[in-house]
């Protein structure tokens, strides 16, 4: 079995989802970059929020400066957890 795979898709107003590629169809979201979910409380003007989903990281939410270093974070845990 290979390694899985980390597609991006963006969403209205400059989100972003990361989501995981099994194959055969096979998809699980892995974390929204610059969405809300309606219990976010907004953390000020000029940040961007990244929420991992569930079954990797609880539902914690972490800030960053800009969309890109947002990005990166996602993909570095990733990286960190794909075996």
């Amino acid at each position: 079995m290979g390694l899985k795979q980390l597609e991006w898709h963006e969403q209205k107003n400059n989100g972003w989802v990361a989501r995981i590629d099994y194959g055969n169809n096979r998809f699980y979201r892995y974390a929204h970059v610059n969405i809300y979910d309606w219990d976010v409380k907004r953390n000020g003007r000029g940040v961007v929020p990244v929420q991992f989903q569930f079954h990797k990281q609880g539902y914690d939410v972490t800030w960053h400066d800009d969309i890109d270093s947002a990005k990166l974070h996602v993909e570095a845990i990733f990286a960190l957890d794909n075996d």
